[in-house]
Formats: structure tokens, C-alpha cells, sequence
């Protein structure tokens, strides 16, 4: 008896999930809400590591440039 109730409002709750409307629904009021939450929490973190990698790689160029520069002076 359980089962088939429960079985039954599972059933229900699968076949108002994959209905457009509700679809959409859920991607309106739950789903863009948290992703743009997490990406606004996100992004000074996203753009210091940028940051961070182009300076590393400024940082290498210099010193590859200061190497090359040495090694042919002799």
C-alpha cells in the first residue's frame, strides 16, 4: 500500500518535473538565482588568478630574456 502511494507521487512528481512550463520554472526562480550567486561570489577569485598567471608569466619571460642576455655576452 505504502509503495504504490509512494510510487505513485514519485510518478507524479517525475511527469510535473519534465513538463516545459515547469522546466522553465525551475531554471527562472532556482537555478539562475544560484549560479549567478555563485558566480558573483566567484568572481574576484577568477579574475586575481588571471592576474596572477599573467604575471607568472611576464615574471618568466624576464627572466628567460636576462638569461639569454647573459649566456651571449661572453
Amino acid at each position: 500500500m505504502i509503495g504504490e502511494l509512494t510510487n505513485n507521487l514519485i510518478d507524479t512528481i517525475i511527469f510535473e518535473i519534465k513538463k516545459k512550463d515547469t522546466k522553465e520554472k525551475i531554471n527562472k526562480e532556482i537555478l539562475d538565482p544560484i549560479i549567478q550567486k555563485i558566480t558573483d561570489k566567484l568572481y574576484p577569485y577568477i579574475i586575481a588568478t588571471i592576474l596572477i598567471f599573467i604575471l607568472i608569466i611576464l615574471i618568466m619571460f624576464f627572466i628567460l630574456m636576462n638569461i639569454w642576455k647573459l649566456g651571449y655576452t661572453d
